[in-house]
């Protein structure tokens, strides 16, 4: 691991998603608590997705030789539950989904990774993401 790379595009990216994350859940919670008992669900997810957007902000500041493939699946996991998080409490993870996205290709790209691997992990992520929203939202 080097040194941060401070004041580059996908540092600014990967920690506005992740502040943002951490904002909007903050928000949300006594909200969404004030409705409807918080666990299991959604508090998992209020919990999981500032989590992995935090990890992947620490990941491109830290220049972590595993960041590319932590922001892409970062931005999969979060992708898939901006989508289904509009079904009920709106687009409001969209903007972190998208800064996540461009943060992970500035990555791919000035590291020369390559896109293709990336961009499986961000859809086996989304997919995997969906799908186990999907299967615990029919156990609760």
């Amino acid at each position: 691991m080097t040194m941060p790379r401070s004041g580059s595009a996908e540092s600014f990216l990967a920690i506005a998603a992740a502040l943002a994350c951490v904002l909007v859940t903050g928000i949300l919670w006594p909200v969404i608590a004030s409705r409807q008992p918080m666990w299991p669900l959604p508090g998992i997810y209020l919990i999981e997705i500032p989590m992995l957007a935090l990890a992947a902000a620490s990941a491109v500041l830290l220049d972590s030789p595993m960041g590319g493939a932590i922001v892409w699946i970062a931005f999969g996991a979060t992708a898939a539950f901006a989508g289904l998080a509009a079904l009920s409490i709106g687009f409001l993870y969209f903007p972190e989904a998208a800064a996540l996205g461009l943060a992970g290709i500035l990555v791919v790209t000035k590291r020369r990774l390559s896109a293709s691997f990336h961009l499986a992990l961000g859809i086996a992520a989304l997919v995997g993401q969906t799908g186990l929203i999907l299967a615990l939202s029919r156990l609760s």
